[in-house]
């Protein structure tokens, strides 16, 4: 088994607070009745809607930290990913600066709660509207 360092592990993941309570009643870790197992998970699908759209959006005060980018390493593909993004976003430097990859996800995050949010808000079956969200998401991106 290969190991990957962690230069997430002391990031904080954010939410808006406005969206933090409709998010963690999308998160079911007891009969996985709802789209998410984590909350991580519905931040990281955030993260790709705001990429998705190219969109970033600071956060405010008003915000929430669920988790620290240590969660990061029972999946360590997302580290991956975010080393990724970073070079894309912010070139061959970024790997030096894994506070700003964190921040600029974080960001693309915020801007993609918004969606997220109003998939999952009075559906009665959350999981099948985030599935044909996606796909929606993904038709318009043609």
């Amino acid at each position: 088994m290969s190991v990957v360092a962690n230069p997430f592990d002391r990031s904080e993941l954010l939410i808006a607070r406005e969206f933090h309570e409709t998010i963690t009643g999308a998160v079911d870790r007891t009969d996985g009745r709802a789209p998410f197992k984590r909350q991580v998970d519905a931040w990281w699908l955030a993260m790709t809607i705001g990429i998705q759209r190219g969109s970033r959006k600071p956060h405010t005060n008003d915000r929430v930290k669920f988790v620290e980018g240590t969660i990061f390493g029972s999946d360590p593909w997302r580290i991956t990913h975010l080393q990724l993004l970073g070079l894309v976003w912010f070139g061959p430097d970024a790997l030096a600066q894994p506070s700003d990859i964190v921040a600029a996800a974080n960001e693309y995050a915020n801007a993609g709660f918004d969606w997220v949010a109003e998939t999952v808000s009075g559906q009665p079956n959350r999981t099948l509207a985030m599935y044909n969200g996606i796909a929606d998401v993904l038709d318009d991106g043609d």
